[in-house]
C-alpha cells in the first residue's frame, strides 16, 4: 500500500493548506494518508527545519512547501 506522509509542524499555515489539498486526493487514491508532527522529535526537528511542509510518498520526499496535484498522483501511481 502507497503512504503519504506530510511532514508539518502544528504553527505552520502552508502545512494546514496542502495538508487540505491533498488529504482528498490521497484517499481517492486508496493510499494511506499521514501527518507528522516534526516538533515531537528532536531528530525529525532537525531534519527537516523550516522546510516544512514536506511530502513524503513511501518515506521519499517528493516535495517540499507545495506540490501540484498532477505531480502528487504522478508520483502515487508510480509505486503502486
Amino acid at each position: 500500500m502507497v503512504t503519504v506522509t506530510v511532514m508539518s509542524r502544528k504553527t505552520c499555515g502552508s502545512c494546514a493548506r496542502v495538508i487540505a489539498q491533498i488529504e482528498p486526493l490521497v484517499r481517492d487514491q486508496n493510499a494511506q494518508f499521514q501527518v507528522e508532527d516534526v516538533d515531537t522529535d528532536p531528530n525529525l526537528a532537525m531534519e527537516f527545519g523550516d522546510r516544512v511542509p514536506v511530502i513524503l510518498v513511501n518515506d521519499e520526499e517528493i516535495a517540499c512547501w507545495e506540490i501540484d496535484d498532477d505531480e502528487l498522483l504522478e508520483a502515487i501511481a508510480e509505486v503502486e
